[in-house]
């Protein structure tokens, strides 16, 4: 994905301008008897539900976690929200309602602070060439609130592995700072699936902004949700089921990775796996309505 308008600076200007947005976890939702069809990372230190949430919300990389008997799986958006595989007393759990989202691709962009011979806790290690492959790496993943950096190794830290710090020398941390634009133009009451997308939508004409994207969606009264790429500014429309169209694709299709597309829905919905209905992965992140001035 082309990254616009990164920051890679730690100057006085940028920390006037941005503001760390490590405000809080992910809550969890989960759907009993059901696993994803493809495999992800097993966690041996984790062998209950509890810990295997805790590892999920630490790892910046991981959108769901399941545990079935004692083995725990971590799962990115490569493979969280693909349920076709049932699997009676498997306990699958999604990351949502994330009060934090470290976007990329957008032309304010983010950037980073460091604090020297600081690390956080229980991150993410990440095979990277360098410390700017290392930053990139981090703006890959919404989750990703901050990046540690020795001269060798990588790790990349969700909002609990850098809510506490530890002296190590040699290694610089970096907290993810992002300002204000472009939440304060989105729209309240959305429902935003960042870096993901739902097959099934239309292309619409001509080229868009994210903004005027999600815009002509919400007062479109067909439009049930929108993908937008961020990269060729294309944006596509969901519609409602009609006579000849059987179903609502933003709610029977499942969110697939797209590290530069975003996916926005109107309202909640639900979805069927293997014929019964399970509530559809509630909203990554969403906008609170504006405080009344």
């Amino acid at each position: 994905m082309m990254m616009r308008g990164l920051i890679w600076s730690t100057t006085l200007v940028l920390l006037l301008e941005l503001s760390p947005r490590v405000e809080g976890t992910c809550s969890t939702t989960t759907v009993a008897d059901y696993a994803p069809t493809k495999v992800g990372e097993v966690d041996s230190a984790a062998t209950d539900e509890t810990a295997c949430e805790l590892a999920c919300q630490y790892d910046p990389t991981c959108h769901a976690y399941n545990i079935l008997e004692t083995v725990c799986s971590l799962h990115t958006p490569k493979t969280a929200y693909r349920l076709t595989a049932e699997e009676i007393g498997a306990s699958h759990g999604y990351m949502e309602s994330c009060t934090m989202w470290n976007y990329a691709g957008w032309e304010e962009g983010c950037g980073v602070t460091k604090t020297e011979d600081m690390a956080g806790t229980t991150c993410k290690t990440m095979t990277a060439s360098n410390e700017h492959s290392c930053w990139y790496q981090c703006m890959e993943w919404p989750r990703c609130m901050a990046y540690d950096w020795d001269g060798s190794a990588c790790s990349l830290c969700s909002d609990l592995g850098a809510a506490t710090l530890v002296a190590t020398a040699g290694t610089t941390h970096h907290p993810v700072l992002c300002p204000d634009a472009p939440y304060s133009n989105f729209i309240s009451g959305l429902l935003y699936y960042p870096m993901m997308r739902v097959a099934g939508a239309k292309l619409q004409d001509g080229t868009m902004s994210f903004v005027e994207c999600q815009t002509a969606c919400n007062t479109d009264a067909d439009c049930t949700a929108a993908d937008y790429d961020v990269d060729k500014r294309h944006c596509f429309f969901h519609k409602a089921i009609t006579d000849t169209q059987l179903k609502d694709t933003s709610c029977e299709n499942p969110l697939i990775w797209s590290k530069n597309t975003y996916h926005v829905k109107k309202t909640a919905c639900t979805t069927t796996v293997t014929g019964q209905t399970v509530t559809y992965p509630a909203a990554f992140f969403t906008i609170p309505s504006p405080s009344p001035s």
